[in-house]
């Protein structure tokens, strides 16, 4: 019975993990294939970055003041402005100019905004500009900056394709607390993209990554401990105590794959009760996969 649960478990990863993830060594796509789906996953991720830092940076709305610090070279005032026009005014040219000068004054965030926007929609669309600002961002300390820049050598948008240089920003933005840039270079690790695959240091970056509370790697740390994949026999304690921190993190995921874990008893002692709870749980908050689950395991439907 194990063996259909891990096989139902090889099928939720497949569904539910993102492109760039585990891959069984059977099937595993070509180079150009996963290039490929990085690229739609990167789009993806920039798509939702737009109007991310649309906040300002003080309680009190005072764009006179904003305007003389800003020309003062306050890359902090500038911002502000950006928000004000883009928000307030709905003046979304004269924003875009005064992210620009947040930007050349400093500000990795502005500069990651107007990156994001240029590659996607907006004013002024130019991926090259925009690669050029994913720089500027990171050469200023932004670690967000440095993953995009990680993307775009990776996937070849906005400047030519570099593997070794992706690679190298996304350590950059791992070490400078962009955990998103931990994820990313733990899956090359762990696919053997741009790198020799190393399954145990592709670990290492995905567990900072875990621990810094970006849940969909405790996920798939998760799925590694129980399939093998680490060189190791199952390690199915290992797989629910990551699913757990996942589902604690608030992340649905792993609430629904602590459920199938308690179906059959895999690492933990077989419950039916718990696992319903997991699952009804998840369904509750929007997670399609328990809701499906629900119905087809246990008859009844609870969406």
């Amino acid at each position: 019975m194990k063996r259909v649960i891990l096989g139902i478990l090889a099928l939720i990863l497949a569904m539910s993990l993102s492109a760039n993830e585990i891959n069984n060594t059977s099937s595993q796509p070509s180079k150009s294939e996963q290039i490929g789906k990085l690229r739609e996953q990167v789009e993806a991720n920039k798509k939702k970055l737009i109007g991310v830092f649309g906040k300002f940076t003080t309680d009190k709305i005072e764009p006179d003041i904003w305007e003389e610090e800003c020309k003062n070279g306050s890359s902090e005032a500038c911002k502000n402005l950006a928000v004000y026009y883009n928000d307030i005014k709905l003046d979304l040219q004269k924003g875009f100019e005064y992210y620009k000068l947040s930007c050349h004054n400093g500000n990795g965030e502005a500069c990651t905004l107007i990156g994001t926007m240029q590659m996607q929609s907006g004013v002024e669309l130019d991926k090259t500009l925009a690669f050029e600002n994913f720089k500027k961002a990171c050469d200023n300390n932004y670690a967000l900056g440095c993953s995009l820049v990680g993307d775009s050598y990776m996937t070849g948008i906005g400047t030519k394709q570099d593997s070794k240089k992706a690679i190298e920003h996304y350590k950059m933005a791992c070490e400078k607390g962009d955990f998103g840039g931990c994820q990313s270079i733990g899956e090359l690790y762990i696919n053997g993209i741009g790198v020799e695959q190393d399954i145990q240091k592709g670990l290492k970056y995905l567990e900072m990554s875990c621990d810094g509370k970006n849940y969909a790697t405790c996920v798939t740390i998760g799925f590694i401990y129980a399939s093998g994949l680490n060189g190791l026999a199952p390690d199915y304690k290992k797989t629910h105590e990551y699913f757990d921190k996942a589902c604690k993190g608030g992340f649905d995921s792993g609430c629904h794959d602590l459920g199938l874990l308690y179906i059959d008893g895999i690492g933990v002692e077989k419950n039916d009760l718990v696992a319903l709870n997991y699952f009804k749980n998840a369904c509750a908050n929007g997670f399609k996969p328990s809701c499906d689950f629900l119905e087809l395991y246990y008859g009844v439907n609870f969406k």
